[in-house]
């Protein structure tokens, strides 16, 4: 199965939401519409698109006024890693990759252990 991708917001308004990021049309931007509406005036309005294949995420600036950064270097276009981090103007959002047991296809949502606090015991998860 395909890998699935996700982009967290890490400062500004939407601080620690994440956005799945899925085809070639994921858009970055300040203006409605954009896939990830980012108000900050340091994005333009159509800042940049990231695209998913098989090889996973590249990202390409759509001439923005401030730049689409990886780490310190302004890029054109670009490959992602996981847990690398792009800037879009000002606002620092980090590559995740969301497989379909994050999404709870067939896994366990929630776990409730309940007993004695002076017990401890090892407890081990295994996948069916």
């Amino acid at each position: 199965m395909p890998h699935r991708y996700s982009l967290r917001v890490e400062n500004g308004a939407l601080e620690g939401q994440s956005f799945p990021i899925e085809g070639d049309g994921f858009t970055v931007g300040r203006k409605s519409g954009s896939s990830l509406q980012l108000t900050d005036a340091s994005v333009s309005g159509a800042h940049a698109r990231l695209s998913v294949d098989d090889q996973g995420v590249s990202v390409r600036d759509l001439g923005s006024t401030n730049g689409t950064r990886i780490g310190s270097a302004k890029i054109l276009e670009a490959r992602l890693d996981i847990g690398q981090r792009v800037t879009f103007g000002t606002i620092h959002c980090t590559l995740a990759r969301v497989d379909a047991e994050d999404h709870g296809s067939g896994g366990m949502d929630d776990i409730v252990l309940e007993g004695d606090s002076g017990d401890s015991e090892e407890l081990t998860l295994e996948e069916p």
